[in-house]
């Protein structure tokens, strides 16, 4: 087997472990919020933030980069008036089809 095709071998087996992992997750969040009686969007919130979790997590435990090596850097002081900007359009973007169905 050559070093291509041990590469591709190694990089399915991790994409498949992380869908495994992420599909288990899921359901125990699910399972948690039935017993507790929550509803889907906190399962859907820690569903996300946990696979943030993964993500951060295998690159610098298992890739050995740092954090920058998938975009992340420290945040500005500029950017909380961009975050508050982005999150105002994006909750207006998503009301625009519940308007237009009235």
């Amino acid at each position: 087997m050559n070093v291509l095709s041990s590469k591709k071998l190694r990089i399915l087996i991790e994409i498949s472990a992380c869908f495994c992992l992420m599909t288990i997750v899921g359901a125990v969040f699910n399972k948690i919020a039935d017993i507790l009686n929550a509803d889907g969007l906190w399962v859907g919130i820690l569903t996300y933030l946990s696979s943030a979790a993964v993500i951060v997590m295998y690159v610098v435990k298992v890739e050995k980069k740092p954090i920058s090596y998938i975009g992340l850097k420290e945040p500005a002081l500029s950017d909380i008036p961009n975050g508050l900007l982005l999150g105002v359009c994006m909750f207006a973007v998503q009301q625009i089809p519940l308007l237009l169905m009235r």
